[in-house]
């Protein structure tokens, strides 16, 4: 999924295992955007959590299922102006136009529960599966896209920091990413036993 450009441009080149057009698209396109629309642009970049110990532990090819895995579920959820695509080794990158720092801290908190809460029986039969997201927005970052970037990094490794399984917001330079609440998914409320920490 990604933006509509004039017939005469190269066709993205796509990554060959999720099919997501591939970092350098994606590059080009945060660009295009910034300098093309008017109004808020938002930036998501969701980490699947442990998923080193997942390649470690079970295999490349169980690591592959999962990659694959999520990209169905995230582009199921997301609208097709959205453009999602893998960025570095295991992370991805989701460009939400029109949609301002509020309405996307939103999807990525429906996103992280969406994953949570999904079967994975047919991919992964090691446990729950979960991600952590960063959050950055033109209204609260720089419009540049390598300070959009640096922003929603900021934000991940907030999330990361706080335990993984979290949504964190950045908010500006002079001031710590805001981490969401972890809001239980249903399966959260199926697994007895299973304790939720809660973050303000």
């Amino acid at each position: 999924q990604f933006v509509t450009l004039p017939t005469c441009v190269k066709p993205p080149s796509r990554n060959p295992l999720t099919y997501l057009v591939d970092e350098k698209f994606f590059l080009e396109q945060l660009e295009l955007l910034l300098a093309t629309q008017a109004g808020p642009l938002s930036l998501l970049l969701v980490d699947p959590d442990r998923f080193r110990e997942v390649n470690e532990r079970f295999g490349r090819g169980a690591g592959a299922r999962v990659l694959v895995k999520l990209v169905t579920l995230m582009e199921s959820h997301l609208r097709s102006t959205d453009c999602v695509a893998r960025y570095r080794e295991a992370q991805f990158a989701v460009l939400l136009p029109e949609t301002g720092a509020l309405a996307a801290a939103g999807v990525a908190q429906r996103l992280r529960m969406l994953i949570l809460d999904a079967e994975m029986d047919e991919v992964w039969h090691h446990g729950v599966l979960t991600v952590s997201v960063g959050v950055a927005s033109t209204g609260t970052a720089e419009c540049h896209a390598d300070h959009l970037l640096a922003a929603a990094e900021r934000a991940l490794h907030a999330a990361k920091t706080n335990g993984g399984d979290c949504v964190a917001v950045f908010r500006s330079l002079l001031s710590a990413p805001l981490s969401l609440p972890r809001v239980p998914g249903q399966r959260a409320e199926r697994e007895p036993g299973r304790q939720e920490d809660w973050h303000d």
